[in-house]
């Protein structure tokens, strides 16, 4: 992550935030690439990144900084998992474990697609499965995946601060 040098006078006098649809624009041209009014920044790996004064930075990073003043404590958190929604209230800053529990599908390596579940091909069945606390808690054997998947989604829902399903 870039060093937090850049101060919020400076980020203000640079981009305008508009916090409903999370865009930065430039306040005035800066070379080629940064005409004024023009949205700022690239995306890369789904986040948007700005570069600023030779250092780039998460835009959700420079919304807390432009939104609050101060840099984030934690890591800025998507509620909707959307990496590019950068609105204001899609953004929490909280911290590495409860951004981690705020996981909405499975992985592509997962191969029964469901969050939470995985197959035992011997029995036929599913086991759900959460984390809590670093440790795996076994919720139960399913007959259907599906099953299994929403004895996860109720446990997630107890048992995951950073839970937005």
């Amino acid at each position: 992550m870039a060093t937090k040098h850049l101060t919020a006078e400076r980020l203000w006098s640079l981009l305008n935030y508009d916090d409903k649809s999370g865009v930065f624009t430039w306040r005035e041209s800066r070379g080629r690439t940064a005409k004024i009014n023009a949205q700022a920044g690239n995306i890369v790996d789904g986040y948007v990144k700005i570069m600023i004064d030779g250092k780039t930075y998460p835009a959700s990073n420079l919304a807390v900084l432009y939104m609050t003043g101060v840099w984030p404590v934690n890591e800025v958190d998507h509620r909707d998992t959307n990496r590019s929604n950068n609105s204001w209230e899609n953004l929490r800053d909280i911290p590495h474990r409860t951004n981690t529990e705020n996981q909405r599908k499975a992985r592509t390596t997962n191969l029964t697609g469901f969050l939470g579940v995985s197959a035992h091909h011997r029995s036929n069945r599913f086991r759900a499965r959460i984390r809590v606390d670093g440790k795996l808690k076994q919720l139960g054997w399913f007959d259907t995946p599906e099953e299994a998947h929403q004895a996860y989604v109720t446990a997630k829902r107890m048992l995951h601060d950073g839970n937005t399903l």
